[in-house]
């Protein structure tokens, strides 16, 4: 009877609905409300040592679970390449697989930014970050395709094994110039680099292709977004086709991915807010994609960059209530004002306490570890469509 055949499939359907509740299942209905926390296990000693309170009188907490009852729904981790050094060993697979399992005891999501590369600091610090590891370094390029998406397999895999599936996954970061810099002598057919090498767009579609084909190969609904640092080519309104022309470039040649990631601050060149608005050719040229701001910030106090890079001068006070206002003109924009395509923001610089990050004081929490207002007063909540914050945009209809 249609009774039995209802109660033998209710516990399937059941445990499917269980799957699906799970803190951090990837939804795509869920609105990115993220931090960046990559740092945290190194001020925090991988969470044992914690100082971060929710306020002045609250007991020291995992910062994390802060996030998860202040509002936010995701963290940001980015994972290096195969080349961790001893430094940077808080973002090799297994400080990624530790934080991950941090996130989602406290029901936080996950959003990984698999690098390929180190974090590297000094005078060409821009293309030593995006450089081919060395241990890469002599493959053909066919061959350093296969390497990065079986590095790319090998970390997904991990995180499935242990319940903590990222919803997102960036490949690279900051990615305007593309992937696999080559070392010096060596031709651009080596790498995927499209700045100095002119037209380079299929090497670095092959490996934009290549790796997202091994994170969804483990998880499918995973959602793939490619980003660029953003800032001044949204406030020029991308006068240069920069934008245009790296994301319909890549797009051509057939490299899959689901949403722009836009890194948008106002100290690297942003003037204001509604300098989103600029995505509207994109978003017309790729109706596909959805759009993140996958990185902002603001300063809470004067330092780093701030206020003297910020022009013409700083869209909000330099202050915690000024850090309160960004964050809510750009929350509104993306939930309400981007053609419906707006998919999320993500704060950099949030774990930072103590001391800043060096571009500017942004993180979310005072010199003492209390929580600044963007938690206190739970900032990152929704915004009221009916109701705009002061900066906050609906943009043009396309």
């Amino acid at each position: 009877s249609n009774m039995s055949l209802l109660l033998q499939t209710l516990p399937v359907l059941l445990c499917d609905a269980a799957v699906q509740a799970l803190p951090g299942s990837s939804d795509r209905a869920l609105f990115m409300r993220g931090a960046a926390m990559g740092l945290l296990p190194t001020f925090d000693c991988n969470g044992t040592c914690s100082k971060y309170r929710a306020n002045a009188s609250a007991a020291p907490e995992d910062a994390l679970a802060i996030l998860s009852t202040h509002g936010l729904n995701t963290v940001r981790l980015r994972l290096f390449g195969p080349d961790a050094f001893p430094n940077n060993s808080y973002a090799d697979l297994d400080g990624v697989l530790a934080m991950a399992r941090r996130a989602r005891t406290v029901g936080l999501d996950i959003s990984l930014d698999i690098f390929y590369t180190q974090w590297y600091f000094g005078a060409d610090s821009y293309y030593l970050e995006r450089r081919t590891p060395p241990r890469w370094r002599n493959l053909s390029f066919p061959a350093l395709v296969d390497a990065a998406a079986a590095y790319t397999t090998t970390a997904m895999q991990a995180l499935a094994a242990q319940g903590t599936l990222p919803s997102s996954v960036q490949i690279g970061n900051e990615i305007d110039c593309g992937l696999f810099h080559n070392w010096a002598g060596q031709p651009c057919s080596a790498g995927a680099e499209v700045c100095k090498c002119k037209g380079n767009w299929g090497n670095l579609a092959a490996v934009i292709t290549a790796c997202s084909k091994a994170i969804k190969s483990v998880a499918p609904s995973t959602e793939l977004i490619v980003q660029l640092g953003a800032s001044k080519n949204l406030a020029n309104g991308d006068l240069y086709d920069t934008l245009f022309t790296f994301y319909t470039e890549i797009d051509k040649r057939g490299a899959p991915f689901d949403a722009f990631g836009l890194s948008f601050y106002q100290i690297w060149g942003g003037t204001n807010v509604s300098n989103l608005c600029t995505m509207g050719r994109l978003a017309t040229a790729l109706p596909d994609k959805r759009i993140y701001v996958i990185e902002t910030g603001y300063p809470n106090k004067p330092g780093g960059h701030a206020p003297q890079d910020m022009k013409p001068k700083p869209e909000f006070a330099i202050s915690a209530e000024g850090q309160v206002e960004w964050l809510k003109a750009v929350l509104y924009t993306v939930e309400h004002g981007l053609w419906g395509r707006g998919a999320g923001v993500s704060w950099w610089g949030t774990e930072y306490a103590a001391r800043c990050s060096g571009d500017e004081c942004a993180g979310f929490w005072d010199e003492n570890y209390v929580a600044l207002p963007v938690l206190t007063t739970r900032a990152f909540g929704p915004t009221d469509p009916s109701n705009p914050p002061v900066g906050g945009v609906i943009c043009p209809p396309l």
